[in-house]
């Protein structure tokens, strides 16, 4: 426990993937068998749980500090984190104790939190009174599931490839699914011969970068494929014998949220797994992303529901055919395999645009919000199917954000290292001579600038409401979205995606910024 205690502490404290790999080597290199695949499923999130109830901690901690309920909400919205929150209420710690290995205290937790509240809490009690503060912190994390912590799972997989000694791409795939530390060892899982195949294990996505130089400089036009780029949910399709199972780019198993295409792709005698974009879809139209929201994250959904809000799969890539894994096959071999899947049966795959020069994919690009799109996707006709992000092969060309000029209305306090300055915003425009929020938003402040407008909220706080504070009226920032669409959800009646801050604009007043008026005029000109 000790030992990844010390690796939390290292990873959450650097910014640079060098200094993560080497203290993810070393944690390697010292842990046991069992500790290493609990660290490996914890930090890439294979294994995600809360062993303890939020309200039952805080009940615990409320009786051994005897401090009442208010109080710690109070101290949680200061601290931001109940872990945090936690062991900074709690009395000094004790006396030490044995020193337990990260797969003895994981195991503990699941052992006692079977036998009932009571072991439970006896269980967890005594460790937080064995405990020192920063042991307590990492502890809490364990048990709270919030052990996020700032790093890649790429970073992950090349630290443990280097480890093994097996190709960082071979390490992605093994690991790619569902997992349990509970139920599997991390070197059965990387170093059988065999590899024991899911029958529905998905593959490693491969991701595309956003374009940052100009067209010319790709080459000859010949040489690549062009896509519209859509707003809806990367997912995988893997089809093997009667099994069909629908993954997102997270690595969620979504199957049940779709069953119109688990039927749809069950009907396939083929084989294969099917790389695309899971899109709400109607008439020959791509809907707005909030029609593909009604649909995520339920355990049972309707045929009302699936009537009323279906959702299509565009396939655009193959990266399994017949039982044959054939990323190594070129992006254009791949497309004409798939062209013929889609000639066979009513398979809906992306639309391969026509252009015979750069300055048309530009004009293309221009108009794809027209029909919806969010812009392009460019992909190397030679390129083969890789994990994650590999240099000139797949770019992601995207139109222009919108942007809005709203004035800081409501802040609160954000989480983790963020949690003592106000650093989430709600922000608005005029209606009339009213302010109606219309965005929130969380990025796009340097350090410097979250600083001093967190001096601001705090001099010209105007009333509280438990955590948020209502601010005076003063600071403009313009807002950028890639996305708009009319919500009767939504006070302001408008619901936008991927809200940030752009820049702060000092140089306007508050009553320069943009007006409700003008910004469902957006929404009326995207909504499709």
């Amino acid at each position: 426990m000790k030992a990844f205690c010390e690796l939390y502490y290292n990873l959450d404290q650097t910014s640079k993937s060098t200094e993560k790999q080497e203290h993810l080597q070393h944690y390697w290199q010292q842990a046991d068998a069992e500790s290493k695949t609990w660290a490996a499923a914890i930090l890439s999130g294979a294994f995600r749980k809360r062993l303890v109830p939020a309200a039952m901690a805080k009940a615990w901690v409320c009786e051994i500090t005897g401090i009442p309920e208010w109080l710690y909400e109070r101290s949680y919205e200061m601290v931001g984190d109940s872990a945090e929150t936690i062991a900074k209420l709690l009395p000094p710690e004790g006396g030490g104790g044995k020193e337990d290995s990260l797969a003895h205290i994981m195991e503990s937790i699941l052992r006692h939190r079977k036998a009932g509240e009571d072991a439970l809490k006896e269980f967890v009690v005594r460790k937080w009174q064995q405990y020192d503060a920063d042991t307590r912190f990492v502890f809490n994390k364990l048990l709270t599931g919030g052990y996020r912590v700032g790093v890649a799972k790429i970073s992950i997989h090349k630290s443990l490839a280097k480890h093994y000694q097996l190709k960082y791409e071979d390490v992605a795939l093994r690991l790619m699914g569902k997992w349990s530390p509970q139920t599997e060892s991390l070197e059965d899982l990387l170093l059988k011969p065999q590899l024991s195949f899911d029958q529905a294990k998905p593959y490693p996505f491969m991701l595309a970068k956003a374009l940052e130089k100009d067209l010319d400089t790709l080459g000859k036009p010949s040489d690549w494929l062009i896509e519209y780029k859509w707003d809806g949910i990367r997912g995988q399709v893997v089809k093997r014998g009667s099994t069909v199972s629908i993954w997102s780019r997270g690595e969620a198993l979504v199957s049940e949220q779709f069953p119109e295409l688990l039927a749809f792709f069950g009907g396939f005698k083929q084989d294969f797994v099917l790389d695309g974009e899971l899109l709400p879809y109607q008439d020959g139209q791509v809907l707005p992303f909030n029609v593909l929201q009604t649909r995520l994250n339920r355990k049972n959904v309707s045929p009302k529901l699936v009537k009323q809000n279906p959702v299509h799969l565009f396939a655009y890539d193959l990266v399994e055919w017949q039982g044959e894994d054939i990323r190594s096959w070129n992006q254009g071999q791949r497309r004409e395999q798939l062209e013929r899947l889609a000639a066979d049966s009513v398979l809906q795959i992306s639309q391969r645009l026509e252009f015979t020069s750069w300055s048309e994919v530009q004009q293309i690009q221009e108009a794809a919000r027209d029909i919806g799109a969010e812009g392009l996707m460019i992909k190397n006709l030679e390129s083969t199917y890789q994990v994650g992000r590999v240099h000139d092969t797949w770019f992601k060309f995207k139109c222009e954000p919108f942007t809005v000029d709203a004035i800081l209305l409501y802040a609160q306090a954000g989480r983790g290292r963020r949690a003592n300055l106000y650093t989430d915003y709600s922000l608005a425009v005029w209606d009339g001579d009213q302010l109606v929020v219309f965005a929130k938003a969380y990025s796009g402040l340097s350090d410097e600038e979250l600083k001093e407008v967190d001096r601001f909220i705090k001099a010209n706080t105007k009333e509280r409401f438990g955590p948020v504070r209502s601010v005076k009226p003063e600071l403009v920032f313009e807002v950028a979205f890639e996305g708009i669409q009319e919500s009767p959800r939504h006070k302001s009646g408008v619901a936008t995606r991927f809200p940030r801050i752009n820049r702060w604009r000092k140089d306007k007043k508050p009553e320069d910024a943009d007006t409700l008026e003008m910004v469902k005029g957006l929404a009326q000109n995207t909504d499709l």
